[in-house]
């Protein structure tokens, strides 16, 4: 019995809505709608930071080995990097003599 006293109630709450309807500023335009705003703020921060810390990585690793860090190096380009080593030594020292 109480509990569906309780829940007749609940549902005639529910059914009769929010006591004060949107409410309008000055230029006509809801209060509501812009709530969203309060998330854009730290979205905003938090992505802002993502980008300086990625671009301290690049310059970091720049700075560190003079060229761009190599995305995707494989077996493959470990060994070109090694053999274009060798033959620039190899040329180099050539060269000298």
């Amino acid at each position: 019995m109480i509990c569906a006293s309780l829940m007749r109630e609940t549902l005639e709450i529910l059914a009769a809505g929010p006591e004060n309807p949107e409410e309008e500023d000055e230029g006509g335009r809801s209060k509501v709608s812009l709530v969203w705003l309060e998330a854009v703020l730290p979205l905003g921060i938090i992505a802002g930071m993502l980008c300086v810390m990625g671009n301290a990585q690049y310059y970091i690793h720049k700075a560190a080995h003079g060229r761009p860090k190599h995305i995707g190096n494989d077996m493959w380009d470990v060994a070109m990097e090694r053999r274009d080593k060798k033959l620039i030594e190899k040329f180099s020292a050539a060269s000298h003599n």
